[in-house]
């Protein structure tokens, strides 16, 4: 749901989908907004507009059960795309490639 919603979005603006970053920033603004973690207007707008089907699609799938919140969702959510992240970089193989970001990092950091 929230992919649709995003790449509708990202369709009319930029002619693209959304990706795990998109989705990442936004689950994330969700959570931290419904824990308390900040206050974003915004945020409540559009959970105030998805959460009332929220319920149905989660039965709809037939794989969640019990009460699940909006906060325990976006929780999940958060918690789906960093582990696929980090299941795909460790699925790479090696990671020499990144250590010129990594001495770069190492080299700022010196100096500062």
């Amino acid at each position: 749901m929230l992919k649709n919603e995003m790449d509708h979005y990202y369709e009319k603006i930029q002619q693209r989908e959304s990706n795990y970053e998109d989705l990442y920033y936004v689950v994330s603004q969700i959570k931290d907004h419904e824990f308390g973690e900040i206050e974003n207007p915004a945020i409540q707008a559009f959970i105030d507009f998805i959460k009332p089907d929220i319920p149905q699609r989660c039965l709809l799938k037939g794989k969640l059960s019990g009460n699940w919140t909006i906060e325990d969702l976006a929780s999940e959510a958060a918690n789906y795309i960093i582990d696929t992240v980090r299941g795909s970089l460790y699925n790479h193989g090696s990671l020499d490639y990144l250590h010129p970001i990594y001495d770069t990092c190492i080299n700022f950091n010196t100096r500062i």
